[in-house]
């Protein structure tokens, strides 16, 4: 979970971390905004991380 710059509140994929921030990704990349369209998100506007995911049920590889 970020802020972006103009204060939106968005649940994202951290896709990639770099050297000024992190770059996130919707999951949706035809309707929703991220970082191709902001830019990269600083640490201090990353507000959370969920570090499980309980529901769907990921699938077995």
């Amino acid at each position: 979970m970020a802020h972006f710059p103009d204060g939106t509140l968005a649940v994202k994929r951290a896709a990639e971390r770099r050297t000024t921030g992190w770059w996130l990704l919707s999951d949706a990349p035809d309707v929703g905004v991220d970082s191709r369209h902001r830019g990269v998100i600083a640490d201090v506007d990353v507000i959370a991380v969920a570090l499980v995911r309980i529901w769907p049920r990921p699938r077995r590889l």
